[in-house]
């Protein structure tokens, strides 16, 4: 079955549109038939410039603050942190667009026939094409990663069909248009003051008819097809940034339309095609919504349907917004539409930026990985300067939230959630992970290592004894939920949180077993293991729950959207089944009191459910998840929505269904942990487990019947089966190894 999302109608709203990019561009297509709209965005189009935020008032007021947490002073403490730590000026810069290009067809009075508008998962291009009068209309988008271009194709059945005006408009300020050439606009300006300068050209060619520029507009006339590409450049890649644009868009408009998507399909098709899911088979793609509505109406074959095209999606979501030479996938991945989106479209540290790349280990797209990995760079070398301005301490640090700049202070002023200083400690483990799948010693000593050293460093001047004698963080928060003290008082902000202790715990035990791993002797092994000794351990509640806070506070709102404290059941691998069986049966109570109480609200955190779900092994509940996220969190184009859009509850929900299919975080590899009974028959093709090995495999009436697998280098692996049985197995690096149940 060809995984194509699909619909018999335009969208009505943005939110509705067809997303295509290659992780530096991007552009929604809303697919009019008279009219069109592609909005248009470049990933570093964030609105003025880098500053210095660092509140010069911290260190003078930090212990003071502390001493009111402890003092169980919340609401003294918060105000004085307000003032005293939050950043200044308290915003980031806003992601904005880069505009959008509106394209006006004459000659279509009348009524439109036969129209459909396609997004094709397979080769990463959307589709348009209707009737009008008997002639039929077809358009082809698409963003290629090695042309750097966005590419249009527009065909008619007949001579002298096409005639449309296409302009660049939608940013009210700071740019300037007009000709580049007999064909081609060109568009320029600056995203704010001290912000990047940019330069977009926009042109084409035709066969049959006329195109010119008039004015701002480039003018099609009497044409049969015509291409259109879109180059852009800007300053933050270099001061030769217009060159960059002009070489881009000659190159690929002297290639031509059908060179170009050639190039594009065999480039995106290396990463997507690594890893592939069967769970159906239907073979014919509906209409998307269909698919939704009979998927609520508790059809299995078209819910496995839309799971296994929701997972397509997710992949070609995270390629086409993070890929090498970009900034990572923000909260709405590469796309916005607006000048002042939700949450300024930021890099939000404390949960929606890590689960963006959740899949992109276990789902075979580690290319997807580097853009993170970079970013986690520049935020540790920014974050010396926030550890030792604001706290005095070695090392580095992040908060909750960060931009296009790496920023690292405590920005804006969103409840305590500013606060919480903990962002880079959880995204250095994605560099442990990177390393786990990849088996990349060169990237542990040179990358992972030094990074959390540095973080592990920070944590050493950072924490602070508690009155029972724990080391703990503060002034921080459990993101972004509040407490009930003995005093009555309800606040966040606090003094140890538990996500924190299990964040520390696990960077600190990571440095220590890969360092010694490959025989790396630090000096900072010793004082890691001495600090976690006295860490507060995960500890249980008088409800029978994860203990939230150090303390065993009521939750002020206890069907919080966060499920912070369950971090060490996901993604870390502090809570198995096997090793701390009380604390397993304790994270089951803490997922089921947030959902009494109306938990899993949002796209993302209802993804992340899925995941602790398949965690637990617990399939049908993690399948019950998946269905709510897929046809009550998600848009007709199966955007998942907070609301509005954001893209971490489709990747999280992708990484679910992963989780759901094969775990390798207890040092095994868990093959069908979570499968539900409505995937009765599949298979799932070159998904990663940790040690470096890919891992294929079949199933049918819920039973393994063929694994494949094929490891880096030399090793045996521990396979478990859903029966229960567990099967060592040697691999010889690079040579693949098939096991047949069918003729054992």
């Amino acid at each position: 079955m060809k995984r194509l999302l699909k619909m018999d109608r335009p969208a009505r709203e943005w939110e509705e549109a067809y997303p295509i990019g290659n992780g530096r561009l991007g552009a929604m297509i809303m697919g009019g038939a008279k009219s069109e709209q592609v909005f248009l965005n470049e990933d570093t189009l964030w609105y003025g410039g880098d500053r210095d935020c660092h509140n010069p008032d911290t260190p003078i007021f930090l212990d003071e603050i502390r001493a009111l947490l402890f003092n169980g002073e919340i609401s003294k403490a918060t105000k004085l942190a307000k003032m005293a730590m939050t950043s200044t000026p308290k915003y980031m810069n806003p992601y904005q667009p880069l505009g959008h290009l509106s394209i006006s067809f004459e000659g279509l009075a009348g009524e439109i026939e036969s129209y459909k508008r396609e997004l094709n998962l397979d080769e990463a291009m959307s589709q348009v094409s209707y009737s009008h009068q008997g002639t039929h209309y077809t358009r082809a988008y698409l963003v290629s990663y090695p042309d750097q271009v966005i590419a249009m194709q527009f065909k008619a059945e007949g001579e002298g069909k096409l005639t449309f005006a296409l302009n660049m408009n939608r940013r009210p300020f700071d740019v300037k248009s007009g000709k580049y050439s007999e064909d081609t606009l060109c568009v320029q300006g600056q995203s704010g003051p001290e912000g990047v300068h940019f330069m977009a050209l926009i042109g084409g060619k035709v066969q049959g008819g006329s195109i010119k520029t008039i004015g701002d507009f480039v003018y099609v006339e009497e044409a049969q097809e015509v291409e259109i590409y879109v180059s852009v450049g800007t300053s933050f890649r270099g001061e030769d940034y217009k060159e960059q644009a002009i070489e881009a868009y000659e190159q690929a408009k002297n290639k031509g339309f059908e060179r170009v998507k050639a190039n594009h399909i065999e480039d995106y098709q290396k990463i997507y095609n690594k890893n592939q899911l069967t769970l159906s088979e239907m073979q014919e793609t509906p209409i998307t919504q269909q698919l939704m509505d009979e998927c609520k109406e508790g059809k299995r074959e078209e819910a496995a349907a839309l799971a296994e095209l929701f997972y397509a999606y997710g992949k070609y979501l995270i390629i086409a917004s993070s890929r090498e030479g970009a900034l990572p996938a923000n909260l709405q991945g590469i796309w916005s539409q607006s000048f002042m989106p939700a949450w300024e479209c930021n890099y939000t540290i404390n949960i929606n930026l890590q689960m963006n790349y959740w899949l992109t280990c276990a789902g075979n797209l580690i290319e997807c990985q580097q853009p993170l990995i970079d970013f986690i760079k520049r935020l540790c070398e920014r974050g010396k300067e926030t550890a030792r301005r604001l706290y005095g301490c070695e090392g580095a640090v992040a908060h909750h939230t960060s931009n296009m700049w790496a920023q690292t202070t405590p920005g804006g002023i969103f409840a305590a959630a500013p606060f919480w200083p903990m962002g880079l400690a959880w995204l250095s483990l994605h560099l442990c992970d990177h390393y786990h799948y990849t088996q990349d010693e060169q990237f542990l000593k040179e990358v992972c290592l030094p990074i959390l050293e540095e973080v592990g460093k920070f944590y050493k001047g950072y924490l602070v004894k508690s009155p029972e004698g724990y080391l703990v963080t503060g002034p921080s928060l459990s993101p972004e939920n509040s407490y009930k003290a003995e005093s009555g008082e309800v606040g966040a902000l606090c003094m140890g949180p538990s996500m924190d202790a299990q964040i520390i715990r696990q960077v600190m035990t990571e440095y220590i077993n890969l360092s010694q791993s490959i025989g790396v002797d630090s000096d900072e092994i010793e004082s890691f293991k001495k600090i976690l000794g006295q860490l507060p351990a995960i500890r249980v509640g008088k409800h029978g729950q994860l203990m939230e806070w150090y303390k065993d506070y009521e939750e002020a709102e206890p069907g919080h959207r966060h499920m912070s404290h369950l971090f060490a059941l996901h993604p870390a691998n502090q809570i198995t089944k096997e090793e701390t069986p009380e604390l397993f049966e304790a994270a089951k109570v803490t997922l089921k009191r947030r959902l009494e109480h109306g938990g899993g609200h949002t796209g993302w955190s209802m993804a992340w459910m899925i995941n602790f779900y398949a965690r637990l092994l617990q399939p049908e509940d993690a399948y019950n998840k998946l269905l709510t996220l897929m046809t009550k969190q998600a848009k007709c184009n199966l955007f998942t929505v907070h609301p509005p859009f954001q893209i971490d509850g489709n990747l999280g929900g992708c990484s679910g269904i992963a989780e759901m299919l094969i775990q390798s975080h207890e040092e095994m590899i868990r093959i069908l942990p979570a499968l539900p009974q409505a995937w009765q028959k599949g298979s799932a093709k070159g998904f990663l487990a940790r040690g470096g090995i890919e891992v294929s495999f079949q199933w049918a009436s819920s039973q393994v019947q063929q694994i494949s697998l094929i490891a880096k280098k030399n090793t045996t692996c521990t396979v478990l089966l859903p029966d229960g049985e567990k099967l060592e197995i040697e691999l010889e690096g690079n040579r693949r190894k098939i096991i047949d149940f069918n003729q054992v």
